[in-house]
């Protein structure tokens, strides 16, 4: 229940930056790796099923390297640091979810023509609504 609340507060400060900033902070991102290091000392995941849930996080690092950061380090760093808070089922939910609603989000503002394709859209709001939606709705 503490991981969850303590995961939660992140998501949300990282959206709220996301949102009014477009931009993900470091400090937040330090202190969501090192409680999510704490909570895993003090019995979380163990070594494969850990590395399996920051994967995704690896794999949008790369992308955003190799794509000149259409996917920003900040959004990389965000999914790969919840790997220590997720088993790699509940990552795949959220990311799930995550990429689902920014999907009708970015058509819906682009149908409307309030956006262009060059546009940015914030992803961590999308990734808390992923968390809220897949994971702890899920886990009722």
């Amino acid at each position: 229940m503490v991981k969850s609340l303590v995961y939660l507060l992140f998501l949300t400060v990282h959206a709220v930056t996301d949102i009014r900033e477009k931009q993900i902070y470091v400090a937040p991102l330090v202190w969501q790796g090192a409680a999510g290091i704490l909570f895993q000392l003090c019995g979380g995941q163990r070594g494969v099923v850990t590395a399996l849930s920051c994967l995704p996080g690896l794999i949008c690092l790369g992308v955003g390297r190799l794509s000149g950061e259409k996917i920003g380090y900040g959004d990389g760093w965000m999914v790969l640091l919840s790997g220590l808070y997720l088993s790699p089922a509940q990552m795949t939910v959220q990311l799930f979810w995550s990429f689902l609603t920014a999907f009708f989000y970015a058509a819906g503002v682009l149908a409307t023509g309030r956006l262009s394709e060059k546009s940015e859209i914030p992803f961590a709001p999308f990734f808390l609504i992923g968390y809220f939606g897949g994971v702890l709705y899920g886990q009722r």
